[in-house]
């Protein structure tokens, strides 16, 4: 194949996630990161998608790839080729691949002079984040060429094709594709939400008041949590009845205006719930009624102290102490304390005003384009044929997730998740840096398997995923000039907004500071920054 001729670009900037490094560390049925499915497995989706009948199998056959890969942290084995994926795919294929592996620790500063060096590897796995991509395509192979995918990778075409916006994902605004997508595509239902409001079910049953529905019996539950004593000690005046932490992923204040109509789009972004998207329409968030009487109603229990306060400046830490030491009566959580007398909740924060749930149903949780191939590689067709094959079954896609050891396939052809006695072979399984795995390939959940506080929280979310939202911006690589402008006006307007948030609880809203936030979000380019999406939801839009 005719190789492209490329200049370098010397500007490299690496953020070395976590989420990019290959394994998976995490516990298969309860982590955050964890992929159960609840799709029905069809036998066809687990039989095999044969490879293009005039190129067999062992095509490449003694040809070797030179593969640069990011370890996780815990991953056991050393050495790739002697994880179990990597032995069925060479045996099959005959391709053998020389892995070098990069300690997370160190994988920018290695990355940095590998990129710069003349001496360069056929593909990176797991290495090169999205603004590295950005600020260097022309180091990396354009998959976009007509008929290259479809000839040596059509199971991850067909795999691509099952998933709305997966070709979005990967696709720049001038048609190239610069790398492949690795890992789940599509959350299951326990990925579907960030932090869920949890009660304390046996304060709720000490005082004979059922879960609070609407924002006149939470106010009055709170009250009852702070004029009794709930924790039995004699002492009336340490139980905090509704708790916080600004700024966590877990317990941000604006979880909390769920009840009041307004949901982040994303997990884990408090910020996201600035703004929302409908019909393709971006709309703002905190200039409505609806973010003006969550701060009323907000100020109103921190007034009568219902509220703690110091969930403003408290860190991660004092908040999960509070949770775990059980003095709160009201937080946000992703699962903890759900397994120990805690009921997540949902209510109505204004009459005729349906609440909403941070998350989104079925949001994209791949990794964008995390196998990269770089533009000099002399191997781009056997390589590609390489990841068509771990690619060419549920199996082989499970197998390199997770490891033979973590899942099963009964003899109707269901895929189903074991229990989690063989994590350790699931680490050391590529995790993330897997091939993409569609919603067919996904096991299904025995709820029997599930820890106590999994099952709660998917309970949960399963039964109100009508209060999630259904659409989210879409998720694409933007020109790296855009993306500056977007994270220059996002570095005022979220220190604004927040200072806003922390002022009107504490102190108040009157109809004059009110006005006074409206104009300030002018000044701080809020309305700039919804224009700024809009322009990249259509830009998307028109690819």
């Amino acid at each position: 194949m005719k190789k492209k001729v490329v200049a370098l670009m010397l500007s490299l900037v690496m953020a070395a996630s976590a989420m990019t490094a290959c394994g998976n560390d995490v516990n298969v049925s309860e982590s955050a990161e964890s992929k159960t499915s609840e799709t029905t497995q069809s036998e066809a989706a687990s039989e095999t998608v044969s490879e293009p009948e005039e190129i067999a199998v062992d095509h490449f056959a003694g040809t070797e790839l030179n593969i640069v890969v990011q370890r996780k942290t815990n991953d056991t084995i050393a050495d790739f080729n002697d994880k179990e994926i990597m032995k069925l795919v060479e045996e099959a294929t005959g391709i053998h691949v020389n892995w070098t592996v990069l300690d997370p620790t160190t994988v920018a500063e290695k990355l940095a002079v590998m990129l710069m060096s003349d001496d360069k590897p056929d593909a990176y796995l797991g290495v090169v984040d999205a603004t590295t991509l950005s600020n260097n395509q022309e180091l990396f192979y354009d998959l976009s060429e007509e008929g290259l995918l479809e000839k040596w990778a059509p199971n991850v075409v067909a795999d691509y094709n099952r998933v709305d916006g997966a070709w979005d994902t990967i696709t720049w605004g001038d048609g190239s594709i610069r790398g492949l997508l690795t890992g789940s595509l599509v959350s299951v239902p326990m990925d579907w939400a960030a932090s869920l409001l949890s009660i304390n079910q046996e304060w709720l049953d000490k005082i004979g008041k059922p879960v609070p529905t609407t924002a006149d019996e939470l106010y009055e539950v709170l009250v009852a949590f702070r004029d009794n004593d709930m924790d039995g000690d004699g002492d009336k005046n340490n139980e905090i009845p509704l708790t916080f932490c600004a700024g966590n992923w877990e317990g941000d204040i604006m979880m909390h205006a769920n009840a009041f109509g307004i949901g982040g789009n994303y997990t884990w972004q408090p910020f996201q719930a600035y703004k929302n998207i409908e019909n393709g329409k971006v709309v703002s968030t905190v200039d409505t009624n609806n973010f003006r009487a969550f701060l009323e109603f907000y100020h109103k229990l921190a007034e009568e102290g219902l509220l703690d306060l110091e969930g403003f400046s408290q860190t991660a830490d004092q908040y999960s102490a509070k949770r775990t030491e059980k003095v709160a009566g009201v937080f946000t959580t992703y699962a903890s304390m759900l397994d120990q007398g805690y009921t997540p909740f949902v209510y109505q924060g204004i009459d005729g005003v349906e609440p909403r749930l941070t998350g989104l149903v079925n949001r994209f949780t791949g990794q964008r384009s995390n196998l990269v191939i770089t533009a000099e590689s002399e191997n781009i067709e056997a390589l590609l044929h390489w990841w068509n094959y771990m690619s060419s079954t549920t199996e082989l896609k499970n197998i390199a997730f997770r490891s033979s050891a973590g899942f099963e396939i009964d003899a109707n052809g269901k895929v189903w998740n074991v229990a989690t006695q063989n994590q350790e072979e699931v680490i050391d399984a590529l995790g993330n840096c897997s091939p993409a795995l569609t919603a067919e390939d996904f096991p299904t959940t025995k709820e029997e398997t599930l820890a106590p506080r999994a099952l709660v929280r998917h309970t949960f979310i399963v039964e109100n995923k009508d209060l999630f939202n259904q659409e989210g911006f879409p998720i694409a690589y933007n020109d790296a000039a855009k993306e500056e402008e977007r994270a220059f006006m996002e570095v005022e307007l979220f220190e604004y907004i927040s200072s806003f948030i922390a002022d009107a609880i504490t102190n108040g809203v009157t109809d004059d500071s009110w006005a006074k936030h409206l104009e300030e979000l002018k000044a701080v380019q809020y309305y700039d920054w919804l224009d700024w999406y809009q322009d990249f939801v259509d830009d998307v839009a028109s690819r």
